[in-house]
C-alpha cells in the first residue's frame, strides 16, 4: 500500500500490500477508521490519513517507522499487545489507549487482521468509541425504574392503610410484621413495643420459611429488650451498639440508581441500620407506649413485582417503605391503644356501676377527630402521589422527545434481544424494511423473511457482542433486503447494559453507503480505462520514434524491459514500475526536435551539432511536462544522459543528485546502444561492453547500480520476460 505521504525513498523494497494506482490510495484515505500496516517487528510500515489525524501527527512521516506498541497501551479489561495480535489465528477486536503525538490519550476500538504467511503484514484498524448509545440506554433504564418505584410506593401506602382496619392491638402488630416481611422480601420482621400499662415488652414477629429459626434465636437472644430500652431512654445510644442513623428521602434510589432522574429527592424521616437490619421507631402519639420495627435477613430475588425486571427490593426502596410502614403502624397502634383503653374504661365504669360516665359523644368525637387526622394524612399522601404522576408525565414527554430524535435520524437504529427479536427500531430502519415500526418490534429477522444465511450471520454477531461485552465495527457490510435488492452498510453494534449490569440486548447503528460504494467502483473502472488509454498513447509515441529511426527500431521496448528488470533486482517498489515503463518508452521523445541531417548523420557529429543533439533531453521535458500524469516519469527523458561524475548533460548533475530511475536507465541504454548496430559502427561484443561498463563505474555510472546489473546480467539482458515482473 502506498504511504499516506506520497514521497519516500525510491530504493525501499517492495511490500506485498503495494497498491498500484492513485484511486486505491484515495479509497484507503477515505476510510472512516484509522488503518495501520505493521510488519512482524511491530514497526509501522504504512497508514492512512485517518490514522494520521487520530494520532494528531503533523504528517505521516512522524508515525512511519515507529513501533505500534509505543502508540497503544492495552486496557485492564482484556486489551492485547501488538505481539499478541501477531500470534492470533483470526481477527481480534479489543479496546486500547492510544498515546497520541500531542501527549493526549484516547480510548479506541482496535480490530486486527493477522498475517497469513511469514512475509505478510498485520492490518490494524482503530476508531474512537462514541458514548451516545450507552447514555440513551441509561436514560431509558432510569425512566423505567422511576415508574416502577412510584408504583411500588403507591402499593406500600395502600398496604399501610390496612393496619388501621384492626382495632385490637395484637392483630395490628401481627398485620404490620406480615405486610412488611411479605411485601419487602425480608426473612425476619419483629415489632417490639413497651407496654405503657405493664412495662412489659409486647412482641410480634414474622419469619419466612427460608430462614433458619435456630440462627434467629441465637442472634436475638436478650438483644430485643436492650434495644427497646435504648429506644425509650435515649435513641442516640443506638450508635454505641453499632447502629448508624440514615436519612430517608423520597425520589429515585438514594444509593445511585436514580442519578439520571431530573426530579429532586423529597425529605422524609429517619431510620437506623444495624448490620443487614433496618430499624424504624414506633412512636404512637397520645400514649406512653414506644418501640421499634426491625426488618432483617433480606431475601435475594424476592421482588413481588416479577413482571417488572428493571426493579428489585433495593435497600434504598426498603428504607422508604419501612419508614412509611412504621409511620402508619404508629398511627394504627395509637388508634388500637386508644380504642383498647376506651373499651377498658367502659368495662371499668360498667363494673363500677357507672361511677364514671364516659360521654358517648366525647368518645365519638375523639374517634372522629382522629379519623379526620387520618383523612388529612391520606390527602397529603395522595397529593404526593399526584406530584409523582406529574413528574411521570414530564418523563413521558422526555421519552417522546427521544423517540422523535431517533425517528429524525437518517441512520438505521435498532435494538435486538438475545433471541433476535427487535425491541427498538427507528423510522429510517423501518422504511428500509418497507414496514412500519409496529410491524417489526417483537419479531425476528427470520420472521421478516430475510435471507437465512444473512440472519445466521447477524445472530452470531449479536451474540458475540452480548456474550463478550464488546463493541463490533463493520466498516462494510453487504446485505440483500427482503425485495432482493443489494445494499452496502457501515455498522456499529454495542451491548446494552440492564439495571442489574447484565447484557441482554445489542444496539445497532447502520449508515447506508450503497451509492458511495457504486460510485467508487465506477471511479476505479474509469481510472483503469484511462490508464490503458494513456499507456496506448505512450506506446504509439514510442513506435513513432522507432519508425522514424529504422536503425534503432526495437530499442525503446528493449531498454524498457531491461530497465524494469534491473529496477526489480535493485528493490524499486512495484508501484513505481508504471512510471519507469513510461519514462523508458519516452526517453528519446526529445529527438523529434532534432533535425534529420544531424540525427541520421553517417559520420561523427561536430561541436555545433553536438550542442543541438544534447538539447533533446530538454526538448523531451518541455514537450511532456504539460501532461500531468507523466510528471513522475519525466526523470528518465530529462536526466538519462547525466553522469555520476557530473560531466553529463543537460544540467551536469552528479552522484545521488541524479534521480535513481535515470541512473538505472543510463546503464541499460548504453548496454543496448553498444550491443546494437549503428550506421557509423557495428555492434560491440557483449564481453567488451561489460568491460566498458565496469571501467566507467564511478565516472559515468552509479557503482551500486553497476554492481547489481553485472551480478544479474544474464537475467536482465538475455532471459527477460515481461510476465515475470
Amino acid at each position: 500500500m502506498p504511504s499516506a505521504n506520497s514521497g519516500g525513498d525510491p530504493t525501499q523494497k517492495a511490500t506485498g500490500s503495494a497498491v498500484s494506482d492513485r484511486s486505491a490510495r484515495n479509497l484507503i484515505n477515505s476510510l472512516p477508521a484509522a488503518l495501520f500496516v505493521v510488519d512482524r517487528n511491530c514497526r509501522i510500515k504504512d497508514l492512512n490519513l485517518t490514522a494520521v489525524t487520530l494520532c494528531r501527527a503533523d504528517s505521516a512521516s512522524i508515525v512511519l517507522g515507529k513501533s505500534l506498541e509505543s502508540l497503544i497501551t492495552p486496557t485492564p479489561d482484556g486489551g492485547k499487545t501488538v505481539k499478541d495480535l501477531l500470534k492470533e489465528p483470526g481477527p481480534v477486536m479489543f479496546r486500547a489507549i492510544l498515546n497520541r503525538s500531542d501527549k493526549s490519550k484516547l480510548t479506541v476500538q482496535v480490530i486486527s487482521t493477522p498475517p497469513e504467511t511469514e512475509v505478510d503484514e498485520l492490518i490494524v484498524l482503530m476508531a474512537e468509541i462514541p458514548m451516545e448509545a450507552r447514555k440513551t440506554a441509561e436514560l431509558i433504564t432510569a425512566y423505567e425504574k422511576q415508574r416502577i418505584l412510584n408504583q411500588r410506593l403507591g402499593e406500600v401506602l395502600d398496604l399501610g392503610r390496612t393496619f388501621s382496619r384492626y382495632t385490637e392491638l395484637d392483630r395490628v402488630l401481627d398485620r404490620v410484621v406480615k405486610v412488611v416481611g411479605e411485601s419487602l422480601g425480608y426473612g425476619f420482621v419483629g415489632l417490639y413495643l413497651k407496654d405503657s400499662d405493664t412495662s412489659f415488652m409486647r412482641v410480634a414477629t414474622y419469619i419466612n420459611k427460608e430462614i433458619d429459626i435456630t440462627q434467629l434465636e441465637d442472634e436475638n437472644q436478650g438483644k430485643a429488650w436492650d434495644l427497646l430500652m435504648l429506644v425509650n431512654q435515649n435513641i442516640k445510644e443506638l450508635k454505641k451498639v453499632g447502629a448508624s442513623r440514615l436519612s430517608v428521602k423520597f425520589g429515585m434510589d438514594a444509593d445511585g440508581a436514580g442519578q439520571t432522574n431530573t426530579t429532586e429527592a423529597q425529605p422524609g424521616g429517619t431510620i437506623w441500620k444495624m448490620g443487614d437490619s433496618l430499624i424504624a421507631l414506633i412512636q404512637p402519639e397520645g400514649t406512653e407506649a414506644s418501640g421499634y420495627l426491625k426488618a432483617s435477613h433480606p431475601l435475594k430475588n424476592n421482588s413481588q413485582k416479577q413482571s417488572d425486571p428493571l426493579f428489585e427490593n433495593t435497600e434504598s426502596f426498603r428504607r422508604q417503605a419501612v419508614w412509611v410502614y412504621s409511620t402508619q403502624a404508629s398511627i394504627a397502634i395509637e388508634n388500637a391503644i386508644l380504642l383498647g383503653r376506651a373499651r377498658k374504661d367502659i368495662d371499668e365504669h360498667t363494673r363500677a356501676e357507672k361511677n364514671l360516665v364516659l360521654s358517648k359523644e366525647d368518645l365519638e368525637k375523639r374517634i372522629l377527630d382522629r379519623t379526620h387526622e387520618l383523612e388529612k394524612l391520606n390527602k397529603e399522601l395522595h397529593s404526593e402521589i399526584m406530584d409523582r404522576e406529574v413528574a411521570q408525565r414530564e418523563r413521558d414527554q422526555q421519552t417522546m422527545f427521544l423517540r422523535q430524535v431517533l425517528d429524525t435520524n437518517p441512520s438505521l437504529i435498532y435494538a435486538r434481544d438475545r433471541n433476535g427479536r427487535y425491541t427498538l427500531i427507528n423510522e429510517a430502519a423501518a422504511r428500509f424494511e418497507n414496514l412500519t415500526i409496529e410491524d417489526i418490534v417483537g419479531k425476528t429477522d427470520k420472521e421478516l423473511n430475510h435471507d437465512v444465511a444473512q440472519v445466521i450471520r447477524w445472530r452470531h454477531e449479536d451474540l458475540d457482542v452480548i456474550d463478550n461485552k464488546r463493541e463490533m465495527i463493520l466498516p462494510e457490510e453487504r446485505i440483500i433486503d427482503t425485495k432482493g435488492r443489494e445494499h452496502y452498510l457501515q455498522t456499529i453494534k454495542r451491548p446494552i447494559f440492564g439495571p442489574d449490569g447484565k447484557i441482554e440486548q445489542v444496539l445497532g447503528v447502520s449508515i447506508e453507503i450503497t451509492d458511495r460504494k457504486k460510485a467508487e467502483e465506477r471511479v476505479v473502472q474509469a481510472n483503469a480505462e484511462l490508464a490503458q488509454a494513456y499507456d496506448a498513447t505512450i506506446e504509439g509515441w514510442s513506435r513513432a520514434l522507432d519508425l522514424r529511426d529504422r536503425e534503432t527500431e526495437g530499442h525503446s521496448l528493449r531498454v524498457t524491459n531491461m530497465t524494469l528488470r534491473l529496477a526489480a533486482q535493485i528493490g524499486i517498489e512495484r508501484s513505481e514500475f508504471l512510471h519507469l515503463r513510461r519514462g523508458a518508452l519516452l526517453h528519446d521523445i526529445g529527438k523529434m526536435g532534432i533535425p534529420d541531417e544531424i540525427l541520421f548523420k553517417k559520420g561523427a557529429l561536430n561541436a555545433e551539432e553536438w550542442v543541438i543533439m544534447r538539447k533533446h533531453p530538454t526538448y523531451a521535458y518541455n514537450m511532456l511536462s504539460p501532461i500531468e500524469y507523466l510528471h513522475p516519469a519525466l526523470v528518465i527523458p530529462r536526466y538519462h544522459h547525466e553522469k555520476w561524475d557530473g560531466t553529463g548533460y543537460p544540467e551536469k548533475l552528479e552522484g545521488e543528485m541524479i534521480p535513481l530511475p535515470a541512473r538505472i536507465f543510463a546503464v541499460v541504454d548504453v548496454w543496448d546502444a553498444l550491443t546494437s548496430d549503428r550506421p557509423y559502427r557495428a555492434a560491440w561484443d557483449p564481453k567488451d561492453v561489460k568491460v566498458y561498463i565496469e571501467k566507467n563505474s564511478g565516472s559515468h555510472f552509479d557503482p551500486k547500480v553497476i554492481k547489481v546489473f553485472l551480478k544479474n546480467l544474464d537475467d536482465i539482458v538475455n532471459h527477460f520476460s515481461p510476465d515475470s515482473l
